[in-house]
C-alpha cells in the first residue's frame, strides 16, 4: 500500500504489534533518525511529518508551521550531525527547505529559491557536511553549505546537472 508501514524482524517474520499502521495519504519518504525513531513524510492530509518510535508507536508529529502556510506537502526529512532537522516541502507557489530544532521546533527557512530548486524530491548529507538537495522539476541536485541556520548554494551552477542522466530523481544516497 502507498499509505501503510509494515515491519519485519531480522528473520523476515512480519511484526504485528503496533504494525502495520497507516497515514492519511501517499507516503513520500521513510527515514531513520536518531533516538531509535524514524520519520514518515507524506503529502496531503495534515501536511505534517510523523515521527515514530522503532516499535511503531507514535512519538510526535511535526506541526505544519512552515513558511508556505497550509497544504505544504513535506517531501523529505534530513537529520543534520548537530541533531537539527531539515524538511523539504512543496506547494505550487512556494517550495523550499525549513530548519527545525532537535525537538522539532521550527527555526526558520533554511533555503528557498524556486529558480534553483523546485519539487525538492530528496536530500542527503555529503561527506564534507554540506546538504545535497535534488529537484525533480529541474533534474538537478544543488549543494548547499550550512551557514548557521541557512543554506548557501555552493558554486554558480548546479552540483549535479546532467538532465540526460538525472531525470526526476526520487531519492539520493551518498556512497563513500
Amino acid at each position: 500500500s502507498t499509505s501503510s508501514i509494515e515491519k519485519f524482524d531480522s528473520d523476515g517474520v512480519r511484526v504485528t504489534t503496533n504494525y502495520p499502521f497507516t497515514v492519511s495519504t501517499t507516503i513520500q519518504k521513510v527515514r531513520t533518525i536518531s533516538g531509535d525513531r524514524f520519520a514518515v513524510t507524506y503529502t496531503g492530509g495534515n501536511d505534517s511529518v510523523s515521527i515514530r518510535n522503532n516499535d511503531g508507536t507514535a512519538s510526535t508529529t511535526v506541526a505544519s508551521g512552515l513558511a508556505c502556510g497550509t497544504n505544504c506537502d513535506p517531501t523529505d526529512i534530513l537529520e543534520l550531525p548537530d541533531g537539527r532537522f531539515l524538511i523539504s516541502y512543496q506547494i505550487a507557489a512556494v517550495q523550499g527547505i525549513e530548519l527545525y530544532s532537535s525537538t522539532f521546533v521550527r527555526i526558520g527557512t533554511f533555503f528557498q529559491n524556486s529558480t534553483l530548486l523546485q519539487n525538492i524530491s530528496s536530500m542527503a548529507l555529503l561527506a564534507n557536511g554540506n546538504v545535497l538537495a535534488c529537484s525533480s522539476t529541474f533534474n538537478v541536485c544543488e549543494q548547499l553549505a550550512i551557514s548557521g541556520s541557512v543554506g548557501v548554494r555552493v558554486g554558480s551552477s548546479a552540483f549535479i546537472d546532467d538532465a540526460s542522466r538525472v531525470r526526476q530523481p526520487t531519492d539520493v544516497v551518498v556512497v563513500p
